[in-house]
């Protein structure tokens, strides 16, 4: 019965975002080309047991690329040993311009806490931004990152995994061995840049 009542929770959250979405003033859907490209965002998670260091990956590929960027990182579980480390974590995460958001923040339906999550300054900055490329780094489906995704002004809202639901202006795929945030992330670029190459010739 409670999980039934949670999927209920969950699909209202869905359908009101969405419906929150649409009727919002937001960016025409595009498929910008690699040059164009003057500010990136992307949302991922980091599940309890799950490596920070991936987060640090991210940023540095990122990085790689020159371009303007923002990020959101959700602990969807509570992920570290201490308060303190979940601190030095969070300092880490702000010093590279990405939202860290504890889970507590979180519901046990996955639904951010309200007013708490809305009225962080950070994570109204977040969401304030217009985003030429977001990406949604949702490999395993979490309701969670396709929810907040939702909320994202972005030319070119980018996914993993096919998903009818999600307004998605570009699926791309991750390979199903080696994978790691990083190598997506520079395949998702060189994507973008070979699109770009085509255009010019």
């Amino acid at each position: 019965m409670i999980g039934l009542f949670n999927e209920y929770k969950r699909k209202k959250a869905f359908a009101a975002a969405l419906k929150v979405r649409e009727g919002r003033a937001m960016q025409q859907p595009q498929f910008p080309g690699y040059g164009e490209l003057r500010s990136v965002g992307f949302l991922c998670e980091l599940e309890k047991g799950g490596d920070p260091q991936q987060v640090a990956d991210i940023v540095a590929s990122f990085r790689k690329e020159g371009l303007p960027y923002k990020g959101m990182v959700l602990e969807t579980g509570s992920a570290f040993k201490d308060e303190a480390a979940r601190e030095e974590f969070a300092a880490l995460c702000r010093s590279n311009n990405v939202v860290f958001v504890e889970y507590r923040l979180l519901g046990g339906t996955g639904i951010p806490q309200e007013p708490q999550f809305s009225e962080n300054e950070e994570v109204k900055a977040f969401f304030a931004t217009s985003y030429n490329l977001f990406v949604n780094l949702n490999r395993n489906g979490s309701f969670t990152l396709d929810l907040l995704a939702l909320g994202a002004d972005a030319q070119c809202l980018a996914g993993m995994c096919n998903n009818t639901k999600m307004p998605y202006t570009l699926v791309m795929e991750p390979p199903k061995e080696d994978f790691s945030f990083s190598r997506y992330i520079n395949a998702l670029f060189s994507y973008f840049k070979t699109i770009n190459a085509n255009r010019a010739e």
